[in-house]
């Protein structure tokens, strides 16, 4: 069989992807799994003589730097090389990603598509078509264990996938489907060891909502699950446990006093980070997200009540939302940082191809905004990529206009 190597184009966004897919090559023989790590040595991976796999896995953000990097690539005129894309961008403007120079393209969670890929490559059988997809094979997360200190790969452990909402402004459903998976206590147990044995002696979490972890209904945890996790990971020899805080946060209707008193005695993390987006009910609704503002104030009193600090997490610029509306959240944040201590974390509404807000106009921040989000900045009660990600939002919308993004 001939000699394959297999370039990851890495970065800080897709290390988690990335992790994931190479721990299910457990079947490709020997695997020549490098890494690039910058774009300037784009030109020392084209020189070699084997057969080259570089894999570009990303989200529209960073799709003018990866349109750049593939135009690069194809200039220098590289044999023995295919460029395959996959993630979020991908998933949701195939054709558009073709568009940009790429030989594959990796449509919804691909561990089982690529190493079959890759195992065909390897014997030179190229596959027909350029666009793979996943079809109705769904992944089960407990097949691999995503921690790999060999290559200093110990992201954040994933314990869930899939997402029982459909918010949106997210992609996240179209990827992992709208049934939660949760990584069973045994496979979290032997991935954390692995961790903890390289030396890791802390860890975060990945999920939609950390709360539910153990069930698919975020109005009602399962306490003993998440109780029986947090254990694991202890006797797995993680000192140091962030649960219910980045990068997974909770929903408002998840949280509960009982919930909240055991992350307070297993975990490290003194915030707990609730996604609330708006409070107003009407924009709720248009976001297809199920909070109600009783349950967000609930939500916030609780984790205030426990000792935590509740982080709030809110989208500005979102479509439809009008002038009303707009006051309605600033004014309700002005009480929940006076009431509670919350603090904001904020962001700008990105538009992401293939969601159902894809094809409506963002709300432009008006200088009253501006002004009380810098002010709450400059008084440490914010924090937050905002005003980067209102510049990436216009950019976005002009990639759109230009025919970058086909979708």
């Amino acid at each position: 069989m001939k000699k394959i190597y297999v370039f990851f184009r890495l970065n800080n966004f897709n290390r988690n992807s990335i992790t994931a897919l190479i721990s299910s090559l457990n079947e490709v023989n020997n695997p020549q799994i490098k890494f690039i790590k910058d774009g300037n040595e784009i030109d020392n991976v084209l020189k070699l003589s084997e057969l080259k796999v570089i894999c570009y896995s990303f989200s529209t953000p960073e799709l003018l730097n990866v349109k750049k990097e593939i135009a690069f690539i194809r200039s220098l005129k590289s044999s023995n090389c295919l460029l395959v894309a996959g993630g979020p961008h991908p998933t949701a403007d195939p054709e558009g990603t073709l568009k940009l120079g790429f030989d594959y393209c990796f449509v919804g969670e691909s561990e089982k598509t690529f190493c079959r890929f890759i195992l065909k490559i390897q014997k030179k059988e190229f596959p027909a078509g350029s666009i793979i997809f996943q079809g109705n094979e769904i992944v089960d997360i407990n097949d691999y264990y995503p921690v790999l200190p060999k290559y200093n790969l110990v992201p954040p452990l994933e314990i869930t996938r899939g997402c029982i909402r459909k918010c949106s402004y997210c992609q996240t459903p179209d990827i992992f489907g709208n049934k939660l998976r949760h990584r069973n206590i045994e496979n979290v147990f032997k991935s954390l060891k692995i961790a903890s044995l390289n030396s890791r002696k802390r860890t975060w979490f990945i999920s939609p909502n950390a709360f539910s972890y153990g069930t698919n209904d975020y109005t009602k945890p399962s306490v003993d699950s998440i109780k029986m996790l947090l254990e694991i990971a202890r006797k797995a020899g993680i000192n140091e446990i962030f649960f219910g805080s980045f990068p997974a946060e909770v929903c408002p209707e998840s949280v509960n006093e009982e919930i909240l008193q055991i992350v307070k005695r297993y975990c490290k993390n003194k915030r707990i980070i609730i996604g609330v987006q708006s409070v107003s009910e009407r924009t709720l609704k248009s976001l297809n997200r199920f909070s109600s503002i009783s349950e967000i104030k609930r939500a916030v009193y609780l984790v205030k009540k426990t000792g935590f600090i509740p982080v709030l997490d809110f989208i500005f610029g979102l479509p439809d939302e009008n002038e009303s509306e707009i006051r309605e959240t600033l004014t309700l944040i002005s009480y929940l940082i006076k009431e509670y201590r919350a603090q904001i974390h904020a962001h700008t509404y990105i538009p992401l191809p293939s969601t159902p807000f894809w094809h409506k106009e963002p709300v432009r921040l008006k200088k009253y905004v501006k002004e009380f989000l810098l002010d709450l900045e400059y008084r440490k009660k914010l924090f937050g990529d905002w005003k980067e990600q209102e510049i990436l939002s216009k950019n976005i919308l002009k990639w759109k206009e230009k025919g970058l993004i086909t979708v």
